[in-house]
């Protein structure tokens, strides 16, 4: 691989020293952010080039990377955020944090003829680990029904060579991906519906699936209802890839009570031990370059005043950068339906109508409507945790001293 530049311009890279952030004051684990490379850390050829440091992105980057011999570059948009609102998730911090990592504010649908020509807003995260730095710490798969139609979808599972995208080909993958740490008895001996099977879950990963030490004594009364209702199912655990009504833990560390993603599972943790594992931050490739023989050789990206700077890879460009960023790098690249590709001036590479069509956002509609009465007299409430900062205040100092 070469790196060069293709037009004169200032000094385009900026050194930025490592920094040494911590959650909160009173946590005592700091993280050594190697903030961007410089020109002297790079590498004359690389042989992977990851596009996107999200959920996957990095999770490649690290996986491939333990091999010593391996050399990876992830080429990621954003930045690393605010990493103390990152870690500690507090409400009100959290919704604001997503307004600053999202690209541009989010983004825009074109007009939906099924809801009657409204535009949805589209959020995209541009920060370090992607949107597992800023989602609501959910831990929870999907139906196994579902995989096994992605299964029956592509296709003969034992034809040599494909990947088996059934419930049990991709249950050992889920289990590499996710750490599992049991519920405290305080919640299993209080709350019966709390259940978890570890056969289910894994025990190597850097990213941890936990349960906090509080539930809302609301919860219990609920959980009753639910068994008085005939045909509801309450499922051994939440990974079991079954539909029903079950306690689902939280993406976050045990040992700290922070959140646990992308950024500090599959790099922080081991970026000091893996030269060969390079980020480049505040970065959006340009372009894919495609040789005569339609394979992927490098990527291309602006930096600083009208210049154009290219990587190139020995083996693969791994495109990792989301559900609207992957589909439109590979149209500017040529690589789309003819028609969209010609309609925007793009020299077309390869035919391929799939790409960018059909999307789907995780869509929610609330389907309960319940009003309460008197709720300003129980505390906490909705209101304490918007805008009661003598709660927040609270709520700080009692996480700050025993993590709860």
């Amino acid at each position: 691989m070469q790196f060069f530049r293709q037009s004169k311009s200032q000094p385009w890279w900026r050194g930025m020293a490592a920094a040494t952030l911590l959650t909160t004051s009173s946590v005592t684990n700091a993280y050594v952010i190697a903030r961007q490379i410089e020109p002297s850390q790079l590498l004359q050829s690389y042989d992977y080039i990851v596009v996107g440091g999200g959920t996957a992105g990095l999770t490649m980057g690290d996986r491939l990377t333990e091999d010593p011999e391996t050399t990876v570059l992830v080429v990621e948009a954003g930045d690393w955020g605010n990493m103390s609102r990152t870690l500690t998730v507090r409400v009100l911090d959290w919704v604001t944090e997503i307004t600053e990592v999202m690209w541009d504010g989010g983004l825009q649908s074109v007009p939906q003829p099924n809801l009657n020509g409204r535009v949805g807003q589209v959020w995209v995260g541009k920060q370090v680990g992607g949107s597992s730095a800023h989602n609501g710490l959910v831990s929870v798969r999907g139906s196994a029904e579902d995989y096994d139609r992605w299964a029956a979808l592509f296709g003969d599972k034992a034809k040599k060579g494909t990947a088996d995208w059934s419930w049990d080909g991709i249950l050992p993958f889920f289990k590499k991906a996710l750490h599992l740490a049991a519920p405290p008895p305080s919640l299993t001996d209080n709350f019966d519906s709390v259940k978890y099977d570890a056969s289910y879950w894994g025990n190597s990963s850097d990213i941890y699936s936990s349960w906090p030490s509080f539930f809302w004594p609301g919860v219990t009364p609920l959980l009753k209802a639910f068994k008085e209702i005939d045909g509801v199912e309450f499922p051994s655990d939440s990974g079991a890839g079954k539909a029903g009504v079950f306690w689902n833990p939280s993406l976050a560390d045990p040992r700290t009570v922070t959140r646990s993603y992308a950024g500090t599972g599959h790099y922080l943790n081991v970026n000091a031990t893996r030269p060969n594992y390079h980020l480049l931050l505040d970065t959006q490739v340009r372009r894919l370059l495609v040789d005569d023989e339609l394979s992927a050789t490098g990527v291309e990206f602006p930096w600083g005043n009208n210049t154009l700077l290219t990587v190139k890879a020995k083996k693969e460009v791994i495109l990792s950068a989301g559900a609207i960023h992957t589909p439109r790098l590979l149209q500017v690249s040529g690589i789309g339906p003819k028609k969209l590709l010609e309609a925007g001036g793009i020299d077309v590479r390869v035919d391929l109508p799939g790409v960018g069509q059909n999307f789907q956002d995780h869509t929610q509609l609330p389907a309960v409507n319940i009003t309460l009465t008197n709720l300003t007299s129980i505390h906490p409430n909705p209101d304490d945790l918007v805008e009661g900062n003598d709660f927040k205040k609270w709520a700080d100092e009692v996480w700050a001293a025993n993590r709860t």
